[in-house]
Protein backbone atom coordinates (compact mmCIF):
# COMPACT_ATOMS: atom_id res chain seq x y z
CA UNK A 1 0.00 0.00 0.00
CA UNK A 2 1.17 3.38 -0.61
CA UNK A 3 2.23 5.61 1.87
CA UNK A 4 -0.07 9.09 1.19
CA UNK A 5 0.99 10.57 4.13
CA UNK A 6 2.35 14.16 3.14
CA UNK A 7 5.98 14.31 4.62
CA UNK A 8 6.05 17.16 7.33
CA UNK A 9 9.05 19.56 6.78
CA UNK A 10 12.44 19.25 8.71
CA UNK A 11 12.61 21.90 11.14
CA UNK A 12 15.80 22.52 11.59
CA UNK A 13 17.27 23.93 15.21
CA UNK A 14 19.11 27.91 15.20
CA UNK A 15 22.43 25.79 15.11
CA UNK A 16 21.40 24.26 11.72
CA UNK A 17 20.18 26.94 10.60
CA UNK A 18 23.12 29.00 10.83
CA UNK A 19 25.73 26.62 9.35
CA UNK A 20 23.22 26.40 6.27
CA UNK A 21 23.26 29.96 6.11
CA UNK A 22 27.21 29.93 6.43
CA UNK A 23 27.08 26.79 4.01
CA UNK A 24 25.39 29.26 1.13
CA UNK A 25 27.44 32.26 2.09
CA UNK A 26 30.69 29.70 1.22
CA UNK A 27 29.41 28.38 -2.07
CA UNK A 28 28.24 31.84 -2.59
CA UNK A 29 31.64 33.64 -2.06
CA UNK A 30 33.65 30.61 -4.36
CA UNK A 31 31.22 31.31 -7.28
CA UNK A 32 32.55 34.82 -7.22
CA UNK A 33 35.92 34.08 -6.54
CA UNK A 34 35.55 31.41 -9.68
CA UNK A 35 34.49 34.49 -11.93
CA UNK A 36 36.88 37.50 -10.46
CA UNK A 37 39.15 34.63 -11.25
CA UNK A 38 38.17 33.89 -14.74
CA UNK A 39 38.12 37.62 -15.42
CA UNK A 40 41.65 37.92 -13.92
CA UNK A 41 43.13 35.26 -16.32
CA UNK A 42 41.59 37.37 -19.41
CA UNK A 43 43.27 40.47 -18.69
CA UNK A 44 47.19 41.10 -20.83
CA UNK A 45 50.28 40.15 -18.02
CA UNK A 46 51.62 43.33 -17.94
CA UNK A 47 55.44 41.50 -16.27
CA UNK A 48 56.73 38.85 -16.82
CA UNK A 49 59.20 37.78 -13.57
CA UNK A 50 62.55 36.92 -14.84
CA UNK A 51 63.62 33.38 -13.95
CA UNK A 52 66.58 33.50 -11.67
CA UNK A 53 68.80 30.53 -10.31
CA UNK A 54 71.65 32.50 -9.47
CA UNK A 55 73.52 30.26 -6.20
CA UNK A 56 75.40 32.98 -4.99
CA UNK A 57 75.48 32.27 -1.06
CA UNK A 58 74.32 34.92 1.01
CA UNK A 59 74.74 35.05 5.48
CA UNK A 60 73.18 36.23 8.13
CA UNK A 61 74.89 38.22 10.05
CA UNK A 62 76.65 35.72 12.00
CA UNK A 63 77.66 34.35 8.66
CA UNK A 64 75.31 31.17 8.84
CA UNK A 65 73.86 30.27 5.35
CA UNK A 66 70.35 31.71 5.01
CA UNK A 67 69.02 30.26 1.60
CA UNK A 68 67.99 32.53 -0.94
CA UNK A 69 65.53 34.48 0.64
CA UNK A 70 67.60 37.91 -0.69
CA UNK A 71 67.36 36.35 -4.59
CA UNK A 72 65.43 38.35 -6.58
CA UNK A 73 64.03 40.89 -4.50
CA UNK A 74 64.35 43.78 -6.67
CA UNK A 75 63.09 42.08 -9.84
CA UNK A 76 62.05 42.92 -11.92
CA UNK A 77 62.81 46.50 -11.97
CA UNK A 78 65.72 47.95 -13.69
CA UNK A 79 68.55 49.59 -11.43
CA UNK A 80 71.60 51.81 -11.01
CA UNK A 81 75.18 50.62 -9.77
CA UNK A 82 77.18 53.67 -8.70
CA UNK A 83 80.23 53.93 -8.62
CA UNK A 84 82.74 56.44 -7.23
CA UNK A 85 83.99 58.50 -10.39
CA UNK A 86 83.86 61.86 -10.37
CA UNK A 87 81.16 62.47 -13.24
CA UNK A 88 78.99 61.58 -10.50
CA UNK A 89 79.54 65.47 -9.46
CA UNK A 90 77.72 66.30 -12.68
CA UNK A 91 74.33 64.72 -12.23
CA UNK A 92 71.54 65.70 -10.35
CA UNK A 93 70.99 62.57 -7.76
CA UNK A 94 68.28 63.88 -6.17
CA UNK A 95 66.15 61.19 -8.59
CA UNK A 96 67.89 58.29 -6.78
CA UNK A 97 65.51 59.19 -3.95
CA UNK A 98 62.13 58.61 -5.74
CA UNK A 99 59.76 56.15 -5.32
CA UNK A 100 60.60 53.08 -7.34
CA UNK A 101 64.24 53.72 -7.87
CA UNK A 102 66.89 51.26 -6.68
CA UNK A 103 70.39 51.76 -6.59
CA UNK A 104 73.26 49.92 -5.00
CA UNK A 105 76.23 51.79 -3.96
CA UNK A 106 80.06 50.22 -3.93
CA UNK A 107 82.29 51.59 -1.17
CA UNK A 108 82.50 55.13 0.66
CA UNK A 109 80.34 56.41 -2.56
CA UNK A 110 77.45 55.81 -0.57
CA UNK A 111 78.19 58.93 1.48
CA UNK A 112 77.52 61.04 -1.46
CA UNK A 113 74.80 59.19 -3.24
CA UNK A 114 71.24 58.21 -1.88
CA UNK A 115 71.29 54.57 -2.89
CA UNK A 116 69.24 51.70 -0.98
CA UNK A 117 72.24 49.75 -0.67
CA UNK A 118 75.47 49.68 -0.29
CA UNK A 119 78.67 46.64 -0.90
CA UNK A 120 82.11 46.31 -0.19
CA UNK A 121 85.11 44.01 -0.66
CA UNK A 122 88.03 46.23 0.96
CA UNK A 123 88.56 45.69 4.78
CA UNK A 124 85.13 47.35 6.86
CA UNK A 125 87.23 50.07 8.55
CA UNK A 126 87.98 52.12 5.41
CA UNK A 127 84.25 52.51 5.02
CA UNK A 128 82.33 55.47 7.40
CA UNK A 129 81.22 54.91 10.09
CA UNK A 130 77.78 56.02 9.05
CA UNK A 131 77.08 53.95 6.62
CA UNK A 132 77.01 50.80 9.29
CA UNK A 133 75.36 52.48 11.32
CA UNK A 134 72.08 53.32 8.99
CA UNK A 135 69.56 50.97 9.49
CA UNK A 136 68.24 52.15 6.47
CA UNK A 137 70.58 51.37 4.13
CA UNK A 138 71.24 47.30 3.41
CA UNK A 139 74.58 46.28 3.58
CA UNK A 140 76.47 43.61 2.17
CA UNK A 141 80.09 43.00 3.24
CA UNK A 142 81.90 39.43 2.51
CA UNK A 143 81.18 37.01 5.38
CA UNK A 144 84.98 36.70 6.42
CA UNK A 145 84.54 40.46 7.40
CA UNK A 146 81.78 40.21 9.39
CA UNK A 147 83.62 40.16 12.89
CA UNK A 148 85.47 43.23 12.01
CA UNK A 149 85.14 45.74 14.19
CA UNK A 150 83.49 49.18 13.07
CA UNK A 151 85.93 52.43 13.04
CA UNK A 152 84.48 55.68 13.39
CA UNK A 153 85.92 59.18 12.97
CA UNK A 154 85.56 61.62 15.82
CA UNK A 155 84.60 65.52 15.64
CA UNK A 156 88.50 66.12 16.43
CA UNK A 157 89.02 64.18 13.01
CA UNK A 158 91.15 61.55 14.91
CA UNK A 159 89.38 57.50 14.28
CA UNK A 160 89.12 55.33 16.77
CA UNK A 161 87.55 51.60 16.57
CA UNK A 162 84.38 51.40 18.66
CA UNK A 163 83.16 48.67 20.51
CA UNK A 164 80.82 46.88 17.45
CA UNK A 165 81.76 45.30 15.02
CA UNK A 166 80.08 45.13 11.30
CA UNK A 167 77.79 41.81 12.59
CA UNK A 168 76.21 44.17 15.17
CA UNK A 169 75.06 46.99 12.59
CA UNK A 170 71.46 46.67 11.24
CA UNK A 171 70.90 45.69 8.10
CA UNK A 172 73.97 43.85 7.51
CA UNK A 173 74.31 40.26 5.23
CA UNK A 174 77.54 38.53 4.17
CA UNK A 175 77.88 37.50 1.05
CA UNK A 176 80.26 34.56 0.03
CA UNK A 177 83.49 35.95 -2.07
CA UNK A 178 86.97 34.84 -3.99
CA UNK A 179 89.48 35.99 -6.13
CA UNK A 180 88.84 32.89 -8.81
CA UNK A 181 88.50 34.55 -12.30
CA UNK A 182 86.11 32.71 -14.44
CA UNK A 183 84.51 34.84 -16.70
CA UNK A 184 81.80 31.55 -18.39
CA UNK A 185 80.74 31.27 -14.56
CA UNK A 186 80.73 34.73 -13.19
CA UNK A 187 77.15 34.27 -12.64
CA UNK A 188 77.29 30.48 -12.01
CA UNK A 189 79.36 29.92 -8.59
CA UNK A 190 77.79 30.38 -5.05
CA UNK A 191 81.01 32.85 -4.87
CA UNK A 192 81.05 36.19 -5.97
CA UNK A 193 84.55 36.80 -7.80
CA UNK A 194 86.08 40.72 -7.27
CA UNK A 195 88.77 39.31 -9.85
CA UNK A 196 92.04 37.29 -10.14
CA UNK A 197 94.29 36.83 -7.22
CA UNK A 198 97.91 35.95 -6.88
CA UNK A 199 97.73 32.13 -7.18
CA UNK A 200 95.87 32.11 -10.29
CA UNK A 201 97.53 35.36 -11.70
CA UNK A 202 100.69 33.36 -11.31
CA UNK A 203 99.43 30.06 -12.77
CA UNK A 204 98.00 31.63 -15.98
CA UNK A 205 101.00 34.33 -16.30
CA UNK A 206 97.90 37.32 -16.38
CA UNK A 207 97.86 40.38 -14.59
CA UNK A 208 96.50 40.31 -10.28
CA UNK A 209 93.52 42.15 -10.11
CA UNK A 210 90.43 42.34 -6.91
CA UNK A 211 88.10 45.32 -7.94
CA UNK A 212 84.84 45.80 -5.97
CA UNK A 213 83.00 46.96 -8.91
CA UNK A 214 82.69 43.09 -9.94
CA UNK A 215 80.70 42.34 -6.60
CA UNK A 216 78.38 45.41 -7.54
CA UNK A 217 77.58 43.70 -10.80
CA UNK A 218 77.19 40.04 -8.93
CA UNK A 219 74.62 41.39 -7.00
CA UNK A 220 72.53 43.14 -9.10
CA UNK A 221 72.57 40.17 -10.63
CA UNK A 222 71.66 38.29 -7.47
CA UNK A 223 68.80 40.70 -6.32
CA UNK A 224 67.24 40.30 -9.87
CA UNK A 225 68.25 43.41 -12.03
CA UNK A 226 68.45 43.03 -15.40
CA UNK A 227 68.86 45.53 -16.99
CA UNK A 228 72.07 48.15 -14.90
CA UNK A 229 72.87 51.40 -15.19
CA UNK A 230 76.20 52.34 -14.66
CA UNK A 231 76.27 56.26 -13.16
CA UNK A 232 80.27 57.37 -11.80
CA UNK A 233 81.36 54.83 -13.37
CA UNK A 234 85.02 56.95 -15.20
CA UNK A 235 87.83 54.31 -15.19
CA UNK A 236 89.38 56.99 -15.09
CA UNK A 237 91.88 59.22 -12.70
CA UNK A 238 94.27 62.21 -12.08
CA UNK A 239 95.07 64.63 -9.76
CA UNK A 240 92.02 66.83 -10.65
CA UNK A 241 89.66 64.42 -10.79
CA UNK A 242 90.04 61.77 -8.39
CA UNK A 243 86.61 60.44 -6.34
CA UNK A 244 82.81 62.10 -6.50
CA UNK A 245 83.75 62.69 -2.43
CA UNK A 246 86.94 64.03 -0.70
CA UNK A 247 89.48 61.73 -0.81
CA UNK A 248 92.91 62.53 -1.56
CA UNK A 249 95.13 59.98 -3.90
CA UNK A 250 99.10 59.99 -4.34
CA UNK A 251 100.48 59.72 -7.41
CA UNK A 252 100.72 56.00 -6.90
CA UNK A 253 97.67 55.33 -6.02
CA UNK A 254 96.87 57.18 -9.22
CA UNK A 255 98.91 54.80 -11.58
CA UNK A 256 97.68 51.89 -9.72
CA UNK A 257 94.00 52.91 -9.97
CA UNK A 258 94.45 53.92 -13.88
CA UNK A 259 96.45 50.06 -14.25
CA UNK A 260 93.07 48.58 -12.21
CA UNK A 261 91.11 50.21 -14.72
CA UNK A 262 92.80 49.22 -17.62
CA UNK A 263 92.65 45.50 -16.29
CA UNK A 264 89.14 45.45 -15.48
CA UNK A 265 87.85 47.21 -19.00
CA UNK A 266 89.37 44.13 -20.41
CA UNK A 267 86.85 41.95 -17.91
CA UNK A 268 84.60 43.34 -19.34
CA UNK A 269 84.82 42.38 -22.74
CA UNK A 270 85.22 38.61 -21.41
CA UNK A 271 81.83 39.04 -19.30
CA UNK A 272 79.95 40.93 -22.46
CA UNK A 273 78.99 37.57 -24.26
CA UNK A 274 77.80 35.73 -21.04
CA UNK A 275 76.23 38.57 -20.08
CA UNK A 276 74.32 38.78 -23.02
CA UNK A 277 73.52 34.97 -23.39
CA UNK A 278 72.22 35.35 -19.83
CA UNK A 279 69.57 38.04 -20.62
CA UNK A 280 71.53 40.68 -18.57
CA UNK A 281 72.03 43.88 -19.92
CA UNK A 282 74.76 47.11 -18.32
CA UNK A 283 74.47 50.32 -19.85
CA UNK A 284 76.78 52.92 -18.95
CA UNK A 285 75.20 56.99 -17.91
CA UNK A 286 78.76 58.28 -18.91
CA UNK A 287 79.99 58.77 -22.40
CA UNK A 288 83.35 59.97 -21.44
CA UNK A 289 83.29 57.10 -19.56
CA UNK A 290 86.80 55.15 -20.45
CA UNK A 291 84.84 51.60 -19.85
CA UNK A 292 83.41 50.86 -23.51
CA UNK A 293 82.51 47.15 -22.84
CA UNK A 294 78.58 48.70 -22.54
CA UNK A 295 76.59 50.94 -24.64
CA UNK A 296 75.68 54.58 -23.31
CA UNK A 297 72.13 55.47 -22.22
CA UNK A 298 71.64 59.40 -21.07
CA UNK A 299 70.80 58.57 -17.49
CA UNK A 300 67.83 60.72 -18.00
CA UNK A 301 66.32 58.04 -19.84
CA UNK A 302 67.94 55.41 -17.41
CA UNK A 303 65.98 57.23 -14.39
CA UNK A 304 62.77 56.62 -16.50
CA UNK A 305 63.27 52.89 -17.17
CA UNK A 306 64.10 52.30 -13.46
CA UNK A 307 60.92 53.79 -12.23
CA UNK A 308 59.20 50.81 -14.28
CA UNK A 309 55.42 51.05 -13.21
CA UNK A 310 55.58 53.08 -10.47
CA UNK A 311 53.57 56.78 -10.97
CA UNK A 312 55.69 59.93 -9.77
CA UNK A 313 54.63 61.36 -6.61
CA UNK A 314 52.54 62.41 -4.69
CA UNK A 315 50.66 58.81 -5.27
CA UNK A 316 47.04 59.24 -6.37
CA UNK A 317 44.95 57.28 -3.74
CA UNK A 318 41.17 58.44 -4.98
CA UNK A 319 38.70 55.59 -5.37
CA UNK A 320 41.14 52.91 -3.91
CA UNK A 321 39.51 51.62 -0.70
CA UNK A 322 36.30 51.17 -3.11
CA UNK A 323 36.10 47.59 -3.57
CA UNK A 324 35.93 46.53 -7.78
CA UNK A 325 33.14 45.91 -9.21
CA UNK A 326 31.68 48.73 -6.57
CA UNK A 327 28.07 49.87 -8.23
CA UNK A 328 29.15 53.78 -6.97
CA UNK A 329 32.67 53.39 -7.98
CA UNK A 330 32.47 54.51 -11.56
CA UNK A 331 29.84 57.37 -10.23
CA UNK A 332 32.52 58.50 -7.50
CA UNK A 333 35.08 58.45 -9.82
CA UNK A 334 33.66 60.77 -12.43
CA UNK A 335 32.41 63.22 -9.44
CA UNK A 336 35.99 63.35 -8.49
CA UNK A 337 37.38 64.15 -12.15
Amino acid sequence: MTNTTPELPIKLSPRQERMKKRAAKIAARQVRMAKRAAEEAKKPQLISLPGNDDPLEITDQDGKPIGHVLRNRWAPCAGFLVGGGPSLKSLDLSPLKERGIVSLAINNVEAAAPVRAFCCGDPPEKFHHGIWFDPAMRKFVPERRLGTRVRAKLPSGEFAFTALRVKDCPEVWGYKRDSVWDAANFLRRDAATWGRGDKQAKEEGKPHILFSFFIGLRLMHYLGCRRVYLIGVDFGMDEQHGYAFDQARTEGAIRGNNNSYRIASGMCLELKPHFAAAGFEIFNCNRQSKLTAWPYVPFEEAIEDCRGLVPKEPLDCRSWYEKPGDKDEETRTEAEK
